[in-house]
């Protein structure tokens, strides 16, 4: 016989865990069938717009589902339509993503086109000899452009991303459009039907600064380097974000680095310099040009060199190669020369002291200097700004206060940052 061993057991009354059983399965029931519901709702919301695409009327959405109701719970399209280029972003669940294009690039040219009666964008657009919207907008008062660019994203955005058939929408805009009701009004009608909030460039860009820990509080200057342009404003991220004053210069922009790049390619090389006007040969010494730019910038290299085979033919028929390098002492001596000697941190000391004195603030009221915009990749551009910011208000304060985002986000926190925005303030812009 084994020896007897005792074993005690631990046993629940039936009674007392059957309640519990029951609101496990409740509430796991209850937990799916929310689930299914909202996946439902959001199918025929998708199946609504769809129907009213196909019949050609506007789809307007149900105001009384929950996501109408609030803006920091609901999804989000941010669109940030620059002067060079348009980017998108999607926001859901407190998480914001970058929406890249159908070609893997994360924005796409600010330009539009009709091709065959259809409404084509971006690089597409610029091979049909397509407009900036943004300039027929100022020019015509005219918001058609806008809006079927606006719409040609939305579309793509709602395609890619399912709860986005309801998303409200947040439109960035040029700060020197802030006090223009006109433009104003014309960039609200170019969304009809959505539940749209506007907000200035330079707001957006600190507040996605901010929201990245790049920024502090209290009054920033934020400088944003555009493809026509560098527009300078003051943004006060105390309290409720608040764009306080700007300023505009055209002798420095993207499309002033470029050309002088390309005044240097054709000194540099052995090519006739009328070869600029030929309008094959621009195109490929543009791009080109912004090719080397990136690679000096991005490379962190002193020389990059450019070879164009076949970029032209001569009076007799004979093909010419356009074979040389470039570096940054022939490109700044380009761009000098088209500013009539003066510098880009001259320029900037310019822009800044114009900007400070109309708004009545001195260099030791600026917590930061965000740098923003395609051009904000540029090391000149970079060094210039630290440059000018030291003239100003010295150089240890300069070495604090200059924010340089570094690599693609000193151009996309502005897209990033509208939706920051829109929750954080209850009415908006719009």
């Amino acid at each position: 016989m084994h020896p007897s061993t005792n074993r005690s057991f631990h046993s629940t009354p039936r009674r007392e865990i059957l309640p519990l059983v029951l609101g496990v399965v409740i509430g796991t029931v209850g937990y799916y069938s929310y689930r299914a519901v909202n996946s439902m709702e959001e199918e025929m919301e998708e199946y609504e717009r769809l129907l009213a695409q196909h019949e050609g009327r506007e789809y307007v959405p149900d105001s009384s589902h929950p996501s109408e109701l609030r803006w920091d719970s609901r999804p989000i399209i941010s669109i940030d339509i620059g002067s060079g280029r348009t980017r998108t972003s999607f926001s859901c669940d407190g998480k914001t993503e970058l929406i890249e294009a159908n070609d893997g690039a994360r924005s796409l040219p600010t330009c539009i086109a009709m091709d065959e009666g259809d409404t084509v964008i971006g690089k597409l657009a610029m091979g049909r000899g397509g407009s900036n919207p943004i300039s027929f907008l100022e020019k015509e008062n005219d918001e058609e452009g806008l809006r079927s660019l606006i719409s040609v994203v939305m579309s793509d955005v709602r395609e890619r991303r399912a709860r986005a058939a309801n998303a409200a929408v947040v439109l960035t805009y040029p700060p020197r459009h802030h006090d223009d009701e006109n433009i104003l009004s014309l960039y609200l009608s170019s969304v009809p039907a959505v539940d749209l909030r506007l907000v200035p460039s330079p707001v957006a860009a600190a507040l996605g600064a901010q929201s990245a820990g790049l920024l502090k509080d209290g009054k920033i200057i934020v400088l944003d380097v555009g493809a026509g342009g560098t527009d300078a404003s003051i943004v006060s991220l105390d309290d409720t974000p608040e764009l306080l004053s700007t300023v505009r210069s055209l002798d420095v922009s993207v499309t002033v680095l470029r050309d002088a790049t390309v005044r240097h390619l054709l000194h540099s090389s052995k090519v006739p310099q009328g070869l600029a006007e030929d309008p094959m040969a621009k195109g490929r010494l543009r791009e080109a040009a912004e090719g080397a730019l990136q690679d000096l910038s991005v490379g962190k290299i002193q020389r990059s060199q450019v070879n164009i085979p076949y970029i032209s033919v001569d009076k007799n028929s004979v093909p010419i190669h356009l074979q040389c390098g470039v570096g940054w002492p022939g490109i700044r001596f380009e761009i000098e020369s088209g500013l009539s000697g003066r510098s880009i941190t001259d320029v900037l000391v310019e822009i800044v002291t114009d900007l400070l004195t109309t708004s009545a603030t001195t260099p030791m009221d600026i917590r930061n200097i965000l740098l923003v915009g395609g051009g904000g990749r540029n090391t000149l551009v970079q060094m210039a700004v630290k440059e000018a910011m030291g003239a100003l208000g010295g150089s240890a304060w300069a070495d604090e206060a200059v924010v340089v985002p570094e690599g693609e986000v000193v151009e996309e926190l502005t897209v990033l940052g509208a939706a920051e925005f829109a929750r954080s303030t209850s009415d908006g812009l719009s």
